[in-house]
């Protein structure tokens, strides 16, 4: 193979950062691929082309409506292309650029791999680009799992007549046992992320592969908990088959993902963000904007210690493509009522609870990520005063459903720079970080993972997860005394915290699924902003009624009060089903290949 066609395996990333290398080839006319990965450096730029293959705020493979989660039930998205999937209107394609670009991303890894085995040189000199790829490769694995089930596992380059072309598919039991023996192949020889430099910050560290496992453990127990075999098929006419399966492993990869999760708490190198005594508690809006001029206290990204793992942009290299979306993540009813009081309880428990008759009254008292992250219409950008900075009726204006706008009466600042949107020298585009995993999920992920495995978690289990996040939102702690006095779920709680922290992050539709409880929660109609008895009520002029499809519903909120709320999309049109719990294979690949089964139900 010539050297044109080893750059195309690896990416333009390798021709524009070793240039000066070819220097030290004496013909290179002749250069294949063994004799050019012969030397550690060749190494380290194939390793560093894989990167570009991760999710980012540009990300045109998996597109931005999975990247924030549109259509689901906490986002206020009227149906059309981006949002058919959590409607359940998803027909299938001939084609899907995730099973595509993924396949392509494994061909890449494990030619590294493949590369390395042949070495002659010492092993240790790459040990860090074999355990990088074998990340990657768990990595990509995991990724189509989660969008189509159990699928071929490939952990060679293949050529046109290999005989994975033509295989059937893996379960998903098999592909998780393949994606746990790569990450544990990886992870000793990945360098802890205290020791990674400045310049290299974005690299994969153990810590980056212990969070992702413990992602990975606790995704795969409670599938196999609440979902069970309900998608896999026989394996023979549908589906991917349940070969491999074994109930036993719930508990084994509970365990494990609360074990790999503390490894990565008890590192003292990652760190929430909590700027909240500068920031007038408004650590959960900023959180998602560091960058130059970012912020009235003037930190920016080099001091997050949140973000484990990134998909790295720059303003000037790979800038961001201005990520926010106000109006099309827009939050819904129900996002907005699930949102704890400052008292630590639920608006149906709370006594601080100040209801819904003017527009900031439901945004006082509450846990601060409502104010960081949501605001009534044209109620964000320049927070110049962030302890009042609450929407006002006179701001608000009800007026139908565009991209821009957020019909449903709220808007969704997340990602949304400081400034953007009342300053015309502030620019859309800059150098936001894309994080793939921050901290508070590993916390999570260690609380759930104990509670589904022992049923119960003790107080310092609590104070050691999800109260930290629950105290960065000036929420009190959960302690068991706490609870039973209340009457909480600790489940619910535990879910709770999930969808609110991580709001528009992309997590909410693999949660719902691998709780079992996706048709059921992605079946609720879509509601917006209360209306009745608000002075918005019979006010033409600011609430617009003939631009909305449907006619305000009663609505029993969960303080008990019934009023009439905006309708983004009635229950008849919500038809997620099992079904859709995995996406269908493409079309196209199953011509090629007769042994690939399609998916139940499609």
């Amino acid at each position: 193979m010539k050297l044109k066609n080893i750059i195309s395996i690896f990416g333009v990333a390798l021709l524009s950062s070793c240039t000066s290398y070819f220097l030290d080839l004496d013909d290179p006319a002749q250069v294949t691929e063994d004799s050019y990965f012969n030397k550690p450096y060749q190494f380290r730029e194939a390793a560093n082309a894989m990167y570009a293959g991760l999710p980012s705020f540009r990300d045109a493979d998996r597109k931005t409506w999975d990247l924030y989660g549109y259509g689901n039930d906490l986002m206020a998205k009227a149906i059309d292309d981006g949002s058919r999937y959590g409607y359940g209107d998803y027909s299938t394609p001939l084609t899907h650029k995730i099973w595509d670009k993924d396949y392509s991303n494994l061909r890449t890894v494990n030619k590294l791999i493949e590369f390395a085995e042949n070495y002659e040189g010492d092993q240790a000199d790459i040990m860090k680009e074999v355990a990088e790829a074998k990340f990657f490769r768990a990595y990509y694995h995991f990724e189509l799992m989660q969008y189509f089930g159990g699928v071929t596992v490939v952990t060679k380059p293949l050529s046109t007549d290999s005989e994975e072309l033509y295989a059937k598919r893996n379960s998903r039991y098999e592909v998780t046992a393949q994606i746990i023996e790569d990450l544990n192949a990886a992870i000793p020889n990945l360098p802890l992320e205290s020791s990674i430099s400045d310049g290299d910050k974005g690299q994969i560290s153990q810590g980056v592969a212990k969070a992702f496992k413990a992602r990975v453990l606790l995704h795969e127990a409670t599938w196999m908990k609440f979902v069970g075999t309900k998608t896999d098929g026989d394996g023979t006419s549908e589906g991917a088959g349940s070969e491999g399966y074994d109930q036993a492993n719930i508990n084994i990869y509970l365990a494990e993902a609360a074990k790999v999760a503390k490894e990565v708490m008890d590192d003292p190198y990652y760190q929430l963000f909590d700027y909240n005594t500068q920031l007038e508690n408004m650590s959960s809006f900023f959180l998602f904007n560091l960058d130059a001029s970012s912020n009235p206290v003037g930190v920016d990204k080099s001091i997050n210690r949140e973000f484990i793992f990134v998909r790295k942009h720059d303003m000037a290299l790979f800038h961001d493509g201005n990520p926010s979306q106000v109006g099309r993540t827009a939050p819904t009813r129900k996002m907005m009522d699930m949102i704890l009081c400052s008292d630590g309880l639920p608006i149906e428990k709370s006594a601080v609870f100040q209801g819904y008759v003017n527009a900031s009254d439901e945004f006082i008292n509450r846990d601060y990520r409502m104010k960081g992250y949501f605001s009534s219409y044209n109620q964000y950008g320049d927070y110049t005063d962030l302890t009042t900075g609450l929407p006002t009726n006179e701001t608000i204006l009800l007026a139908g459903f565009t991209d821009a706008d957020a019909g449903g009466g709220y808007k969704c600042h997340k990602y949304t720079k400081w400034g953007q949107n009342d300053n015309p020298d502030v620019l859309a585009q800059g150098g936001l970080d894309y994080p793939i995993i921050r901290l508070p999920e590993v916390y999570l992920t260690y609380a759930e993972a104990l509670y589904e495995l022992n049923g119960t978690l003790s107080d310092t289990e609590l104070d050691a997860s999800i109260n930290k996040t629950r105290a960065r939102a000036g929420i009190p702690p959960l302690t068991n005394a706490f609870i039973s006095a209340n009457a909480l779920d600790v489940q619910e709680e535990i879910r709770r915290e999930w969808a609110i922290e991580f709001y528009s992050e992309g997590k909410r539709y693999h949660n719902l699924k691998r709780w079992g409880i996706a048709e059921q929660e992605l079946g609720d109609p879509l509601l917006g902003m209360v209306v009745g008895g608000t002075p918005f009520e019979n006010d033409p002029a600011k609430f617009k009624r003939e631009a909305y499809p449907n006619e305000p519903i009663p609505y029993t909120l969960p303080n008990g009060e019934t009023k009439e709320v905006i309708v983004v999309a009635d229950e008849g049109v919500r038809n997620f089903s099992i079904t859709n719990y995995l996406r269908p294979v493409p079309t196209g690949q199953i011509l090629l290949n007769e042994n690939l089964t399609q998916n139940p139900g499609y």
